[in-house]
């Protein structure tokens, strides 16, 4: 039987930092109950749905930002649901997305003894000064007591999410917050450098002079810094910005790297039907409408062409350090596909970006380091 993931979208944010371009208005209760109960009704459908009860769900991961921001009842209400309603894996990872301002201890009591097994912190980093520059509204002690917090609830895979390249932000700050999240014992970090999204405040901030970023020599500093750092606290890379304990790998996302299937629900969530790619509408109001009316609420769809395909599980394969084996391409793709795009992949090696070892692929080194450029060659 076929495995796949489970992701839920909890789209509701109490601010909207300055990085962020998602649409994270002010929650509102009645929007709230709203969108719980249209999601209640999307997962009953598509737990009923023929494709979905031929599958095992390995995952589930309930994301958005801050699903914490619900109450504790909503959100056990929403995991007992979930797991009651598909088939999942005896040893499925059931993860929940947190900020720290909203993991006090007794929510994550009753999440963890309601089944999620794991959890992500998105504290980004234990600088105040650079936390107000980007508009998070927690504090740097804050961030250090939700990890607490989901250790004494029990948590024993706890990821933590740092993002560096951020205003004001030196290599030394940089160092000093992947110390204390060394210290704290975490099992997981994903690291990002800062992307700044057109349609957040971050551009507009930064042509004013009201911020100014770290230039390129300082980033590559930070991300050097990080595999070091980590590396000698036993994490090991796994992923471009992903490190872990062994073990303790993020088993949903990797099932996206592996272009596995995978279920979305909820507004703005994507779907990946064995290849066949949908898209839910982004904005919640009309998500719940969709649903209220007894419709399917996608915006977009797309079946992948073989060429597609073999380029997206390319370029997601190789996001992992361990790359990928060109023998099961050539036994999933046509011959003639696989040729045209070694031409490519040939340069890539030349240029000592890409490395091959008969029929292992990665990225080199110095291709993790550019690994956006690499990937977009391949696109």
């Amino acid at each position: 039987m076929e495995t796949a993931g489970l992701y839920i979208h909890l789209p509701f944010c109490r601010t909207k930092c300055h990085y962020c371009a998602f649409n994270s208005r002010p929650l509102d209760r009645r929007d709230s109950a709203g969108y719980l109960a249209a999601l209640h009704r999307e997962l009953e459908r598509m737990a009923a749905h023929s494709w979905s009860k031929n599958r095992r769900f390995a995952s589930l991961f309930i994301g958005g930002g801050t699903p914490t921001i619900y109450d504790s009842d909503s959100l056990c209400h929403l995991i007992d649901a979930s797991l009651s309603s598909f088939r999942f894996s005896a040893d499925a990872e059931i993860t929940i997305e947190a900020n720290p301002e909203t993991a006090n201890l007794t929510k994550l009591r009753r999440l963890r003894k309601a089944g999620v097994n794991r959890i992500s912190i998105g504290v980004q980093s234990f600088d105040d000064r650079i936390l107000a520059a980007i508009g998070r509204c927690h504090s740097g002690e804050q961030g250090k007591r939700a990890i607490l917090n989901a250790g004494e609830a029990g948590f024993g895979n706890i990821n933590l999410d740092l993002i560096f390249g951020l205003p004001g932000q030196t290599v030394a700050l940089h160092e000093k917050s992947m110390a204390t999240a060394i210290a704290l014992g975490v099992t997981h970090l994903a690291v990002y450098e800062l992307m700044v999204e057109q349609g957040s405040r971050l551009p507009a901030m930064i042509d004013e002079q009201q911020l100014s970023l770290p230039d390129e020599k300082q980033t590559v500093a930070m991300m050097k810094t990080t595999g070091r750092l980590l590396k000698a606290a036993g994490l090991q890379r796994y992923e471009i910005s992903n490190y872990s304990k062994p073990g303790f790998q993020c088993r949903h996302n990797l099932n996206y790297w592996q272009n596995g299937s995978y279920l979305g629900l909820g507004a703005g969530a994507v779907s990946n039907f064995s290849g066949l790619r949908l898209v839910a509408n982004a904005e919640p109001g009309a998500y719940v409408k969709a649903i209220d009316s007894n419709r399917y609420p996608y915006a977009e769809g797309e079946a992948l062409s073989e060429a597609a395909g073999l380029r997206e599980t390319m370029i997601m394969g190789l996001r992992m350090t361990g790359g990928v084996d060109l023998a099961a391409f050539r036994q999933a793709y046509p011959a003639e596909l696989l040729t045209d795009y070694m031409e490519t992949i040939g340069r890539l090696c030349g240029g000592g970006l890409l490395v091959r070892r008969g029929d292992s692929l990665r990225l080199s080194a110095r291709g993790l380091m550019l690994a956006n450029r690499v990937l977009a060659e391949l696109v």
